[in-house]
C-alpha cells in the first residue's frame, strides 16, 4: 500500500461575498484570519486507486463535482474511486445556489477544479509506501457542542480518526466530527473555522491532516460569550487532542459505491402556494429577507410544476480502509443518521461523512420534519428545492447499514441484488 498526500489553495478574493447565515446580509470578505485549502489524501493498494478531497467550502456544485471527476480521469485515475466532500465553513465562498445567503462568483467558482485537481496531482507525487494504519475513537467534553434542533436529542461527540504512517515521510492524520463549522459567526473574515484550526494543530507536530466533516446538519458548537477566533482555536484543538489513533489495522483498502433513491414531499399548485404563504407569516411580513426567499421559491417551483421530480438518486461512495468504513452523503444529514448505520453494521467508529460532492441541503430526521422547523421546510427555500418526504433519512440509514452488511461479508459482490459497484 502506497499514500500521499497534497493541497492547494482556495482562498478567493478579497471582496467576495461569504455563504451562510441569515438573508442578504452581503458580507463581502475584508481579511483572510486563515486560507482556504483543498486537501487531498491519494490512496492505492494493488490496482485499487482512490481519492479523499476535503475542501474549506460551504459545499460544491454538480458542475465543480463532474469537472474534478473528467479532470481525474484525464491523470488516468479511476473518476468514481473519489470521495469528495466540502468542511461546510460558513466564512467562505459560495459555488453553488443559495438564495439570499451568498451570492456566488462565477470567476471563482471556475477555478476551483483546477485548484481540487492541483491538490490531487500533489498527493499522487507525493506517494510512498505505507507501514502501518491505525484507528481510534474518542468523545470530546461535553459543552463543546449541541443538538441545534433538539437539545434533548441524539448527539454524537465522537472524534474518529485515522492514522497512516509511512515509509520515508509524514505520517498522514485522517480524522471526522460531525459539527456545524460556524464558531466563526457572522463575519467578514474568510476562514476555515475549526476544522483549520485543528488542521494547524496537527501540523505542528509534524504530520499532514485532513478534516472530514460528519454529519453535522443538527450540531453546533456551543459560542455562549466567546469571540469567533478563540471558539474555533478551542474546538480544534479539542478535536486534535482526541484524535487517538491506538488499534492496528490490516493494511488493506476496498471501495465501491451505493445507489439509492430519496423521496420528495409531492405538491401541487395550492401546496406550493400555501407552504410560500406559511412562511410569509412566519417571517413577519413581505418585507423581511426570508419573506423574499419563500416567494422565489414559489414562483420557481410554480414555473417547473409540470416538470418537478419527486423523487431523486444519489450516489454514495464509500471506502473500507483497513477495517475502518467511510461513507460520503451529498446532504447536511443529522447525526442520526450515521447512528442508524453504526449500528447497523456494529461497527461504532465507522465515519459518516455529509456535504459530499453537490450539497442537496438538509436530510433531518422525522421528528425534525414533524416539527416543521427550518431544516425541514424553510432551508429548503434557499436552496429551491422540494423539501424530502418525512422518514427518509432513517430510510437512508437503515438502506446503507443494510447494504454494506451484505457488501462487508461477501467475497464477490452481487450488483444487481444489492444495488452496489465497487472493488
Amino acid at each position: 500500500m502506497r499514500a500521499g498526500y497534497g493541497r492547494a489553495e482556495l482562498t478567493p478574493p478579497l471582496g467576495t461575498e461569504l455563504v451562510g447565515y441569515g438573508y442578504y446580509l452581503w458580507r463581502r470578505s475584508v481579511r483572510v484570519a486563515d486560507p482556504l485549502y483543498a486537501r487531498a489524501v491519494y490512496l492505492e493498494d494493488g490496482e485499487t486507486r482512490y481519492v479523499i478531497v476535503s475542501c474549506d467550502l460551504l459545499g460544491l456544485s454538480r458542475e465543480v463535482a463532474q469537472k474534478v471527476r473528467e479532470g481525474m480521469a484525464a491523470l488516468g485515475l479511476p473518476p468514481d474511486q473519489l470521495m469528495l466532500v466540502s468542511i461546510h465553513t460558513h466564512t467562505g465562498p459560495g459555488t453553488i445556489y443559495h438564495e439570499g445567503c451568498g451570492e456566488v462568483s462565477p470567476e471563482y467558482a471556475q477555478t476551483v477544479p483546477k485548484r481540487i485537481l492541483e491538490a490531487i496531482r500533489e498527493a499522487v507525487a507525493d506517494a510512498d509506501e505505507v507501514t502501518g494504519l491505525f484507528r481510534g475513537m474518542e468523545d470530546i467534553p461535553e459543552g463543546l457542542i449541541y443538538n441545534r434542533s433538539n437539545k434533548e436529542g441524539f448527539l454524537d461527540r465522537s472524534v474518529r480518526a485515522i492514522r497512516i504512517t509511512r515509509r520515508e515521510k509524514q505520517a498522514l492524520l485522517l480524522v471526522s466530527l460531525g459539527c456545524h463549522a460556524v464558531c466563526s459567526g457572522v463575519s467578514a473574515d474568510i476562514s476555515a473555522d475549526f476544522p483549520g484550526a485543528f488542521v494547524r494543530e496537527a501540523e505542528r507536530t509534524g504530520c499532514r491532516a485532513i478534516f472530514l466533516n460528519g454529519l453535522c446538519g443538527d450540531v453546533d458548537p456551543v459560542r455562549e460569550n466567546t469571540s469567533g477566533e478563540r471558539l474555533r482555536e478551542t474546538l480544534g484543538r479539542a478535536v486534535f487532542a482526541h484524535a487517538g489513533t491506538s488499534y492496528a489495522m490490516p493494511l488493506t483498502l476496498r471501495c465501491g459505491k451505493m445507489a439509492h433513491t430519496l423521496r420528495l414531499t409531492k405538491v401541487d399548485r395550492e401546496a406550493i402556494r400555501l407552504s410560500a404563504d406559511q412562511a410569509v407569516e412566519r417571517a413577519g411580513g413581505e418585507g423581511a429577507g426570508a419573506a423574499r426567499v419563500a416567494r422565489l421559491w414559489e414562483q420557481d417551483m410554480l414555473a417547473r410544476l409540470d416538470h418537478l421530480a419527486f423523487i431523486e438518486d444519489i450516489r454514495i461512495p464509500f471506502l473500507l480502509l483497513g477495517d475502518t468504513l467511510l461513507i460520503a452523503l451529498p446532504v447536511e444529514g443529522f447525526g442520526k443518521i450515521g447512528d442508524i448505520v453504526r449500528k447497523c453494521l456494529g461497527r461504532p467508529d465507522t465515519m459518516v461523512l455529509g456535504c459530499a460532492e453537490q450539497l442537496l441541503g438538509y436530510l433531518p430526521t422525522e421528528d425534525d420534519m414533524r416539527r416543521g422547523a427550518y431544516a425541514a421546510l424553510e432551508s429548503t427555500y434557499l436552496y429551491r428545492r422540494l423539501p424530502y418526504a418525512p422518514g427518509e433519512a432513517e430510510r437512508l440509514g437503515a438502506a446503507i447499514g443494510d447494504g454494506l452488511e451484505a457488501w462487508i461479508e461477501e467475497d464477490e459482490m452481487d450488483e444487481s441484488a444489492h444495488g452496489i459497484s465497487g472493488k
